[in-house]
This record gives C-alpha cells, structure tokens and sequence, in this order.
C-alpha cells in the first residue's frame, strides 16, 4: 500500500481526490487547442480510472477546464501504471460571436475553360464575321466550299460568299478540324480551419445538433476576400462550399471561379440569385462561361 501514498498524495482516491499523480503536462497549438495529461501510479488503482470520451473536468478531475477528453490510455511496466490523457478545447460558440477558424489558407490556380471556336472575342467582336459563320455553319457540308472558296445558302434560297476575313479565318480552323478553343481563367480556393463548426452544437468532442454557417450565395456572384491583379472583383462567383472533418478539427472548403462576363454585365443574369421550392438559394452556373 506505501506506492499509494507516494508523493504524499492518496493515489487511492481516499477523501475524494482521483487516484494518482499527474507526472507530466503537455499543450499544442496548432490544428486544434491540445493539452495532453501524464498520469502515473500504481496499476491496481488506475486501471479503472482510465476516463472516457468526452468527459470534462466534472467527471474527470485531472482534465483542464473548459477541455474533454478527446483519447485516453492506460500503459503499465512493472505494476506501474500511466495514463495519457488527450484534452481538446473546441472553443466558443455564439450568435453574437461564432467560432472563428484557427488557420486559413489559400490556393490560387488557373483552370482550362474549353469554348466553342464561334465564341471566340475575334469572331465575337465583328457582327458581321457572326453572322456570315453562322450563315456558313447553316449550309449543308456538301455545299459549304465552291472551288476552294467558302459559301453559304440560307433556307429562303439566298447563298452567297463568305467575304468578311475572321468569318474566313473561322472557316478555315472549322475544315482543319478545330471546333473549340480554350481559355484560361482563375479559381480561388479557400480553406478555412475551425475547432468546432459556427452554428452547431457540441456535446463534448461531438456535434449534436445545430444549424451550419454556409453559404447562402452559392453559384451567384459574391467575390472572394482577396483581389486578384488583373481580375475585377465583379467577375468572382462561389463555386464550391463544403465543410469536412478530420480528426480533431472541421475544414471549410470555399471556392470562387472568375468569369470574364461579371456582374456588370449583360450576362449577368446567368449567375443571379433564383427562387426555388426549397429556399435554397443559388443560381445555376453557366459551363465555360
């Protein structure tokens, strides 16, 4: 019975106290707020003292305030017995002041953007290289080229030559077999780190319940915190937004991809913010766009 008074503690549990001697105190800062504990005494008295997941201080008096049990395990050598104990602080949640992410990171990345070759800006910027391609991708195949020159015939039976020199330009990538192009556009990616997820509910290290701070402007124009040189601010719609977990923290996974027609333009409706049946919000994105 003398290991049981060792240090002059009751590592028994006698008046109340919790059987054992904390050896050793660990903290971590990083992915999460950490403390690891170091319990040691004899065998005998700690091998049913091991605590559970998610107990706190309440149940378990050698666990911080304000920390849970997140592991805890019990090792013995010669009828020595230590436990290590794994806390977590998941921090604070409110209304007034949700969870504020431990660790952000960005990525920037180009993205390949394949569009149809009629799309392009030197087609695109000459109303009549239009209209003569799309007269000359109307004709039959059979009929589109005349000695080496490209024509076009229009239902009502009026034909003609395509003159113009992008329409020329057009045809010619056509019967070489390019039909598209690509482009290259920028998408920002966001990961934001957090403890515990804002809006929902923990009982010790899980979630019980609780409403999700997501994104309500999914797949509408809503431009990223950072600026890019070169790209407007009004040319950023959110593409993604999911949160995981893994291991001891939550990633919140945001996206926004650059679009050269933005909100102020003429196509902007595309992007818009639409109503649905499921007050879902969002708005459907336009491929390539």
């Amino acid at each position: 019975m003398a290991l049981e008074y060792a240090y002059g503690l009751n590592l028994a549990g006698g008046g109340g106290g919790a059987p054992g001697v904390v050896s050793g105190v660990g903290k971590q800062q990083g992915d999460a707020y950490t403390q690891t504990v170091i319990v040691t005494g004899p065998l005998s008295v700690l091998e049913n003292a091991v605590p559970a997941q998610g107990n706190d201080s309440t149940v378990c008096p050698w666990v911080p305030n304000g920390f849970f049990v997140r592991t805890a395990r019990l090792t013995s050598q010669n009828g020595e017995g230590t436990i290590t104990i794994e806390c977590i602080n998941p921090g604070a949640d409110s209304a007034e002041t949700p969870a504020s992410p431990i660790l952000i990171q960005y990525q920037i990345l180009m993205v390949e953007v394949q569009m149809d070759l009629i799309a392009h800006e030197k087609i695109t910027a000459n109303p009549a290289a239009v209209d003569e391609c799309l007269k000359w991708l109307a004709t039959n195949e059979a009929v589109r080229i005349v000695d080496g020159t490209f024509v076009w015939e229009a239902a009502n039976g009026e034909s003609g030559t395509v003159s113009n020199s992008e329409a020329i330009l057009f045809c010619k990538a056509w019967v070489h077999g390019i039909r598209t192009y690509n482009r290259y556009y920028p998408v920002i990616d966001k990961q934001s780190t957090f403890r515990r997820v804002p809006g929902l509910t923990m009982n010790g290290v899980s979630v019980s319940g609780g409403k999700a701070k997501f994104s309500a402007d999914i797949g509408t124009f809503s431009p990223p915190d950072i600026q890019l040189d070169g790209y407007a601010q009004t040319g950023f719609f959110k593409s993604g937004d999911e949160y995981r977990q893994s291991g001891k923290t939550f990633t919140r996974s945001e996206q926004w991809t650059w679009t050269p027609d933005g909100s102020d333009s003429e196509y902007a409706w595309i992007y818009s913010p639409v109503e649905n049946n499921n007050n879902g919000g969002g708005a459907g994105g336009a491929a390539g766009s």
